[in-house]
């Protein structure tokens, strides 16, 4: 599982989804994005950018844990 900020200081996070995506060992990996663009638009992008599931910033502890749980269930 990759956890992920749209805004990074050397690439873009979206870039970095859809660069991600395009890599067969990184195809099935679950990308989580964590940031504070929170409007509708960002959503769908990094969505369409690859990502699996997309969190605001700030974000509480438990829902950050129940998102990775669900994504990367524990055998």
């Amino acid at each position: 599982m990759v956890l992920l900020d749209v805004m990074l200081p050397h690439v873009d996070g979206l870039q970095l989804v859809a660069l991600l995506r395009k890599q067969p060992a990184w195809a099935s990996v679950p990308v989580l994005m964590l940031t504070a663009k929170a409007q509708e638009h960002d959503v769908s992008r990094a969505l369409d950018a690859g990502a699996t599931d997309y969190i605001v910033k700030p974000f509480q502890p438990e829902d950050l844990l129940a998102r990775v749980r669900s994504h990367a269930p524990l055998p």
